[in-house]
């Protein structure tokens, strides 16, 4: 007779799911809390706002396993690109937020934009990618 193994600690995929909802439901709430302060606030005020409380949240879950590692990347350019990328969204989403573009316009550019993020991004989940084909 034979027994399964239990999964191991780095196969958990209702943990990941958790972590997706989470994360997509905490956009929303961001955006939220961006536009109640964009009408007293300056735009370029909240942007750096927002991304200084990302790094500080990173910082703060990742540090201590990471230490200094944590600042390291393999990838420099593309970690430019990308946070470029994500400090252009945030602040286009903001200024054509409070210029007036119309509702559905600001939809497909943030889409857009995300969209984009996500190909950028495709290449270095190609290793999940092949252990779940392997699954």
């Amino acid at each position: 007779m034979s027994t399964l193994a239990p999964p191991s600690r780095h196969y958990r995929p209702m943990l990941g799911i958790f972590f997706m909802c989470l994360a997509c439901s905490l956009f929303p709430i961001m955006n939220g809390l961006v536009k109640l302060l964009a009408q007293t606030c300056d735009f370029q005020q909240i942007v750096w706002a927002r991304t200084s409380m990302h790094l500080l949240v990173v910082v703060l879950f990742f540090a201590p396993r990471m230490g200094m590692t944590l600042f390291l990347t393999r990838q420099p350019v593309s970690q430019l690109i990308s946070s470029v990328n994500m400090l252009l969204s945030t602040f286009l989403f903001l200024h054509l937020g409070r210029n007036g573009a119309d509702r559905r316009r600001r939809v497909a550019d943030r889409l857009a934009g995300e969209a984009y993020v996500a190909l950028r991004k495709g290449p270095s989940l190609a290793p999940a990618r092949r252990l779940l084909r392997a699954r």
